[in-house]
């Protein structure tokens, strides 16, 4: 039987043959077009300004300050407690750090706008004076998160050496909070003076182009006044400025 399995082919089935047909151009159903769609600009994120900054680093501070006032030191977790302590005053030396650098830096950053600025009116003196004032009220507001945690429970239940460390940290941090508040302190008076000069000063046309050319030329190390030409009876004083 074997040999009769072997020796008849198998038969495959035939399977049916179709026939393409073409279909007419009026049957086909155009699919509904998909509205487009404009790309939208990627709106440009305008960048921090130095203020937004140190706003955000006193925050920072206010933020950590909060979390040492509200501190609890838990009798059955004293390991756990300590190391949050001490994560809490490392962190507020942190923040106050950052805020000495940001304010520094924005305070040299306005007076250097300030020396760049080619003779700035009242107003604009008064401007940078305002700038100034609020880069001071960040300042002076550092040594009473300071303060507070000199007297908090958080640095109390630190152990001797870390104890100690911690305050010496602590009291740098016034020191420089002290010397960065006379510094912008400083500044502030020397804009200062410049408003009560520039509205003490005359006020005709002439008088105030000629005290800024006065001042332009001592910028330059020119300080030789130009005689006036006795022969013109007639000067414009005005001509080299229009």
């Amino acid at each position: 039987m074997s040999e009769n399995i072997a020796k008849s082919p198998m038969s495959l089935p035939v399977l049916p043959t179709t026939k393409l047909q073409s279909i007419p151009e009026d049957s086909v159903t155009e699919g509904t077009p998909v509205a487009e769609t404009e790309p939208v600009a990627d709106v440009p994120t305008p960048p921090i300004t130095g203020q937004q900054h140190l706003d955000g680093k006193i925050a920072n501070l206010r933020e950590t300050t909060g979390a040492i006032d509200t501190f609890e030191y838990d009798e059955e977790d004293e390991v756990g407690s300590t190391r949050q302590a001490s994560r809490l005053v490392n962190k507020l030396l942190n923040d106050v750090t950052h805020v000495h650098n940001v304010a520094f830096k924005l305070s040299n950053d306005i007076s250097q706008e300030l020396a760049a600025a080619e003779f700035p009116d009242v107003e604009q003196l008064e401007n940078f004076a305002d700038r100034l004032e609020i880069v001071l009220e960040c300042v002076v507001e550092v040594p009473n998160h300071v303060r507070s945690t000199l007297k908090s429970e958080v640095l109390s239940r630190l152990p001797g050496r870390e104890l100690f460390g911690y305050k010496l940290d602590l009291e740098s941090r016034l020191t420089r909070s002290h010397v960065l508040q006379r510094d912008i302190e400083r500044r502030i008076l020397t804009v200062q003076a410049k408003v009560e000069y520039e509205q003490d000063a005359p006020y005709d046309e002439y008088a105030a182009l000629e005290r800024r050319e006065n001042r332009k030329k001592e910028a330059n190390g020119d300080t030789a006044v130009e005689e006036q030409d006795p022969y013109d009876t007639d000067p414009d004083p005005l001509s080299a400025y229009y």
